[in-house]
């Protein structure tokens, strides 16, 4: 008897330490299983997250479009056309007048075109000549209150020769 109470507790054993393997695999697969499930759903509420915040963006984009339409062709109507860039030079020379300013205009090569989303525009050199005050006031008008033309003015260069005052610049003046 006591070889078969011993041959039972070996089965027995076997059986629940088989059970325990078996048991153990389980947990660690289930876990494994549900780390991997965790993870699809925190990347699937991600994409709906960000799928609706385009979606939102969307919506927005569309209920402001014929805002948006109303200003490009207010800003249209601001920039002057490429041949209305002819009077330039001569809206120049009456800014100069004004402030009782010599006016030395001249546009440079390398226009660079207007495209669907930039507006085109062409370098040109200025110089100016006069007293202190009037050189810089007409400076002032031309990067501050000038409205007919959008121009943009590089590096000044402000040099003096007696009681008069020179100024050398480069720039663009932009067209649609």
């Amino acid at each position: 008897m006591n070889g078969h109470f011993r041959r039972q507790i070996i089965i027995s054993s076997t059986i629940i330490l088989i059970s325990f393997v078996v048991f153990s695999g389980g947990l660690y697969w289930l876990n494994n299983d549900l780390e991997t499930q965790a993870e699809r759903i925190i990347n699937a509420r991600s994409t709906v997250a960000r799928r609706s915040s385009s979606l939102e963006a969307l919506a927005e984009l569309k209920r402001v479009a014929p805002r948006a339409e109303e200003y490009q062709r207010t800003m249209d109507r601001l920039l002057p056309t490429q041949d209305e860039l002819i009077g330039f030079g001569s809206w120049l020379e009456n800014l100069g007048r004004v402030r009782q300013v010599s006016v030395d205009f001249s546009f440079e090569g390398g226009q660079t075109p207007s495209g669907e989303n930039a507006p085109g525009f062409i370098p040109f050199s200025l110089r100016l000549s006069g007293g202190h005050e009037n050189v810089v006031g007409l400076v002032g008008d031309l990067e501050l209150t000038g409205t007919q033309y959008l121009i943009s003015l590089g590096a000044i260069e402000l040099t003096r020769n007696g009681s008069s005052y020179k100024i050398s610049t480069s720039g663009y003046v932009y067209f649609y």
